[in-house]
């Protein structure tokens, strides 16, 4: 009776060992899977995040290319005003000499 038992005892161990083996085998398995779908999704993030990087930079050196146009345009404007007021003041003082030879003459 104690031999039968202990037989049946040892099966039973062997049957539980290898059912955990094949467990301890297929978690194993999806852990690896797991893991290769952790490194995919943080290789994408880390692409994605290197892309917004470069769009980032790239919308910075429009901003201040558009601000530098900004300020160019902005002294040229001053520069043009300062023209148009000095041809005004040339234009009124030949307008004043035209007047005073036109008295002149008379």
């Amino acid at each position: 009776l104690s031999n039968k038992l202990y037989t049946d005892l040892v099966t039973k161990i062997d049957d539980v060992d290898s059912s955990l083996k094949k467990d301890v085998k297929k978690a194993r398995t999806e852990l690896d899977k797991l893991v290769t779908q952790v490194g995919t999704v943080e290789s994408k993030l880390t692409d994605s995040s290197n892309s917004l990087d470069r769009k980032i930079s790239s919308v910075q050196d429009e901003t201040s290319s558009i601000k530098y146009k900004q300020d160019e345009t902005s002294v040229g404007l001053q520069e043009y005003t300062k023209q148009v007021d000095k041809i005004k003041q040339d234009f009124k003082s030949s307008a004043t000499k035209i007047e005073e030879i036109s008295k002149e003459m008379k």
